[in-house]
Order: structure tokens, then sequence, then C-alpha cells
């Protein structure tokens, strides 16, 4: 599913059902996490929750992280989102500057809107996550679903770390505006449609800061338990699934048909996991969902495993 705001062009969040296994297929570059939303109704401000600590991201000394905060309709709606604001567990609201520069580039016949960029500080090394939440509202009274896209501002190369090969990226791209051939997304870190001074100095804000969120997480048969032909129909009673999700993710496995017993296991600290499955005879369909450290939960179908004894 690809969003039809302009200026995400590179921002493809989608949780889908794949042949190739993946529960995700996100192409989303330096965006981090996607959390879905809903506008009710005209004037209602939809909240989204994340969470923000050492457990998922790291900075060198006296140095912030710096997060851009973008939201988007879904394919088919007709809602407006735009962030109104951005708070803390206690509802006071945290600063969140849009970085815009001279007149408002157009794409495809529609202005590109700048995203706010937050610099959240992450506290003593024992500092417990902080809780925020991102008001969304509708513009012109519109209603309807949206997503909320967090990326990690400097990640040109979308590796969940900003280098000083980042900051090489966006001195190459500068100077350069959307429909120019070196113009790179992920070095536009203010989205304002240009690559500027400006963005090489937010990326140097962030240099040396990590992140472990991913916005995706993969299911993978063992061809070791998949008999014969790698075709997904086995002769093996229990199989065994490796990916990759978010560090430390909680992983849940279950049967959509409630033939076996759901299954649970969590990510190591590099974000791979392996999970073993009792099958049911006949076919057996799963459903993924990741939840991570961020507040991001992702989930969807895999292709169907089938249990043949004479696989």
């Amino acid at each position: 599913m690809k969003t039809s705001d302009p200026h995400r062009r590179g921002f493809r969040p989608a949780a889908e059902t794949l042949e190739t296994r993946q529960v995700l297929s996100a192409g989303a570059g330096n965006t981090i996490a996607i959390m879905p939303g809903a506008i009710r109704a005209p004037g209602v401000v939809e909240q989204i929750e994340f969470k923000v600590g050492r457990d998922s991201f790291s900075a060198p000394p006296g140095r912030a992280v710096l997060l851009g905060v973008d939201v988007v309709p879904t394919t088919t709606s007709t809602a407006q989102p735009t962030v109104a604001s951005i708070r803390d567990s206690a509802g006071n609201p945290v600063q969140a500057k849009t970085y815009a520069t001279a007149k408002p580039i157009q794409f495809q016949g529609k202005p590109i809107t700048p995203a706010p960029i937050v610099r959240f500080d992450l506290g003593r090394r024992n500092a417990a996550p902080r809780t925020f939440k991102v008001h969304v509202a509708g513009e012109n009274n519109s209603v309807g679903s949206f997503l909320t896209g967090f990326y990690l501002v400097g990640d040109v190369n979308g590796d969940g770390k900003v280098q000083r090969k980042d900051l090489n990226l966006v001195r190459k791209a500068l100077n350069s505006k959307v429909g120019d051939p070196n113009y790179v997304f992920d070095a536009d870190a203010n989205r304002d449609g240009r690559i500027t001074p400006q963005d090489l100095r937010l990326a140097q804000q962030n240099l040396g800061v990590r992140t472990t969120i991913l916005p995706l997480v993969t299911a993978d048969l063992d061809p070791d338990t998949d008999s014969g032909l790698q075709d997904r129909i086995t002769s093996h009673s229990v199989v065994r699934l490796t990916g990759v999700a978010s560090a430390h993710a909680t992983i849940s496995y279950k049967e959509t048909d409630n033939k076996t017993e759901p299954v649970q296991v969590q990510a190591d600290a590099s974000g791979r996991y392996t999970v073993s499955i009792a099958l049911a005879p006949g076919t057996n369909r799963f459903q993924v969902t990741s939840q991570d450290a961020f507040g991001q939960e992702i989930s969807g179908t895999i292709a169907p495993i089938v249990l043949k004894a004479d696989a």
C-alpha cells in the first residue's frame, strides 16, 4: 500500500500477506516506526502513543535524539491529517519545530508540507523510557484513516544510525530539490522538498545517534523443517520460523482458525528471533504480531504452511 501524500514518496508502509513471507514490506528509508490511526469525527483529535528511552535509542554524551514526525492519509482515505501537538505523559506540550525554507514547493500540484522535528533527551543511564503522544487533527474538518511515521533525522542510508557517511550523502545532495536527479528524500531532514544547509545542520546535530527500532517484522520458514521441496508443504509436525524485528520485540504467532496454541518469543538484541511451532494436519495460517519498545505494533498474515504426512 502506498500513501497518497506527495512529500512521502519514499514512504510505503503496509501490513500485508506476502508470498515472500514478509509481514511488513516497508521500503521506508529512515522511517523507524509506523503507527496507524483514524480521525473518527470532524474536530476530533486522535492520539498516537510512543515511547523513547535508552532501551531502543543511544546517543553520545550530552546529545539528544532528533526524531521527525510525519502524518499521511492512507491510500483510500480522505483525511487531511496534521500534527496538532506532541505532549508528554502529563499532557505538557513538547517543543516540536518545523523548519520551513522559502515558499512551499509544489509536487504533482500539491504543496509539500515540512514535518515537525522533536528533540528528546534520553536522561541518565538508568532512566526509564518516557511516554509521549502525537495529537493528530484533520484539517478542514476531514475524517478518515492515516499513518504516523517517525524517522531518525540524518539517517540517509536508513541503517538506524547517523554516521559521517550520512553527512557526506547530505552534502552530495545539497542545493537539490524534488524533481532533481540528485535529490535524496532521506537527506531532506525537514521534509520541505529541498536539500539545504539546514538539513546538513540537523543531520550533524544527530551524529552518533542510533536506534534499534524497525518498521518491519519478517517471518521465514526454516528450510530444514520444510521437507522435500521448499514449497511450505511439510511432513514435520513442528516447524521452525526465523525472522528479524525491532530489538527485544515480542513476536506472537497465532493460527487464525485456532487449530494450534499461540506461541510467543522475544527477539534478541540484534532483532533476530527463532520460534518453533506445532502444526495441525492440513493447512495452517498464522497471524504474526510484533510489539516493540517504541509502542509500535505490526501485524499481518504469512503464506500458509501445510502439514502433509507424505510431503
